[in-house]
């Protein structure tokens, strides 16, 4: 099963918002011989005439016998080599890898010339670099974890098959050189792509010649160091070139920003560092948080940023936090009278999309931050933010308005709503906005209303009338239950913490 990190997983608590050695292969037993047996000689007869001319001739005839044999060996290998299908991996790889080409495996970051056997239940970096390369061609979604399992056999496979080769599921030097030319070919076409963009976003107007250079350079740079960097870091800058090339046709100031500085971003951080297990996070010298993505590398994370954004605040750090702040507006991408941020890698959806519980979260951290900062410009943001939650960010149930955690899915989702209530309160008590407090009740009434149905009885629910949550999950919504009912006056909020926790006092169901 694929094994794909939630997004919005492993941040800080939510209050912090607020307040095997390598495979020896045994070598083949000798072969077992059976004693010569000595000939008698034959006598002295017509008979034994006989066989001693033929003893004498016998050199010249196994010599004829043998030129012929070597006619017959050299016609069935051209044969051969006109007709027969790819060598196995295993005889790949008891060969000297082919030299590298000029200019194309020479310089390709996908896998370098494997110096063993990669086949299930090894473990080690050159399968975590394996399965990078595999994930940067979209063959592998799970966690490069450096072992070769069945999904990765599977994966190997696959572009086994789809490359004509012997999909046998074992990695050698054909199947490396192979991963390595396609990483290769892919990047060049992607860095096309994301050039002729540019040109086009320059030729429309929708993105000023000076942004436009800047963004070319950075293009370059990571062409450069797809030739430098080692194998499993290739790969990565590659799988974000990938992305960045995706939304070519979309290129604006605000997305352009965004793209060519999340691609800046992963090379600076790779030419610098090893990729780690798990990778994690990147933070850039701005504070903006790039979060890693399987086959996706480190991804602008909106959520990620505004979540680090309420944290410098309330740590009073007020030089990072304008920084950040004023960086977190540069990348909002205007619709209409809003303010919209965007992730830019597909998630069970479109490559490009957006979240209300980010956008939530960005409408309090814009506003404490222009508190803080007495900065009415970063004040008219969270505004921006907030307008478009009610008009494109949320569902309307029955019971009233719900917010959508993933804007492409009608999935009700119970931390993503408790978290965005909370955070708009902050938000309206700052702003004194009061069409966000109405739509605020107006979603508090919702959860009051379905919060039974994300009762198990014995756990709650991750979604409406959905599997129960994760041990994380769980623990986070009797947090977020706490902190409603020191908000807001209606008991269910502490009544339901108080039976949510002796829940996961006696284990769950």
């Amino acid at each position: 099963m694929s094994r794909r990190a939630d997004p919005f997983l492993d941040f800080d608590d939510a209050l912090d918002w607020w307040d095997e050695p390598p495979v020896r292969e045994e070598p083949a037993p000798p072969l077992r011989t059976r004693p010569a047996r000595r000939r008698r000689p034959p006598p002295r007869t017509f008979a034994g005439d006989l066989a001693r001319l033929r003893a004498a001739l016998a050199p010249h005839t196994r010599l004829l016998a043998a030129g012929l044999a070597l006619v017959v060996v050299a016609a069935v290998a051209l044969w051969r080599d006109a007709s027969a299908p790819e060598p196995s991996e295993r005889q790949a790889s008891e060969r000297p890898a082919a030299a590298a080409r000029p200019g194309n495996q020479a310089e390709a970051p996908s896998l370098p010339e494997t110096a063993r056997l990669l086949r299930e239940g090894q473990r080690g970096a050159d399968v975590r670099d394996l399965q990078h390369a595999l994930a940067a061609l979209g063959y592998y979604e799970q966690a490069a974890d450096g072992a070769f399992g069945e999904g990765t056999a599977a994966a190997v496979g696959a572009f086994q098959s789809a490359n004509g080769l012997l999909a046998d599921g074992i990695v050698g030097a054909t199947t490396a050189a192979a991963l390595r030319d396609a990483v290769a070919a892919r990047a060049e076409v992607d860095a096309g792509s994301a050039g002729e963009g540019l040109e086009a976003a320059a030729a429309d107007g929708r993105l000023d010649e000076e942004a436009a250079a800047r963004h070319r350079e950075t293009l370059t740079r990571a062409q450069t160091a797809l030739a430098e960097l080692p194998s499993g870091r290739g790969a990565v800058v590659a799988a974000v070139l990938r992305s960045v090339a995706v939304h070519a046709d979309a290129y604006d100031g605000p997305r352009a920003l965004t793209l060519f500085g999340m691609l800046e971003a992963n090379v600076a951080h790779l030419r610098e560092s090893p990729l780690r297990d798990p990778p994690g996070e990147v933070i850039a010298d701005d504070g903006i948080v790039y979060r890693f993505q399987a086959g996706h590398g480190f991804q602008f994370h909106p959520l990620g940023s505004f979540a680090r954004l309420n944290s410098l605040v309330r740590r009073e750090r007020r030089e990072q936090a304008g920084t950040l702040a004023r960086a977190l507006v540069e990348r909002g991408v205007p619709v209409g009278n809003g303010l919209l941020w965007e992730y830019y890698f597909p998630f069970g959806g479109p490559s490009r999309w957006s979240s209300g519980f980010a956008q939530a979260i960005g409408a309090q951290s814009l506003a404490r931050a222009g508190e803080l900062l007495d900065d009415p410009q970063l004040l008219g943001s969270a505004r921006a933010a907030f307008r478009l939650i009610p008009r494109e960010l949320s569902l309307e149930l029955p019971y009233g308005a719900w917010i959508q955690e993933y804007g492409h899915s009608d999935m009700p989702i119970l931390n993503a709503h408790l978290q965005s209530i909370v955070s708009l309160d902050a938000y309206v008590r700052i702003t004194g906005d009061e069409r966000a407090g109405a739509f605020m009740d107006n979603m508090a009434a919702a959860a009051r209303s379905l919060l039974h149905r994300f009762d198990t009885g014995c756990w709650s629910r991750y979604s409406l009338d959905g599997s129960p949550a994760n041990a994380h999950y769980h623990a986070y919504h009797i947090e977020l239950l706490g902190h409603l009912a020191r908000i807001r006056e209606e008991p269910i909020w502490g009544e339901t913490a108080r039976r949510w926790s002796a829940y996961e006092a006696a284990g769950g169901c």
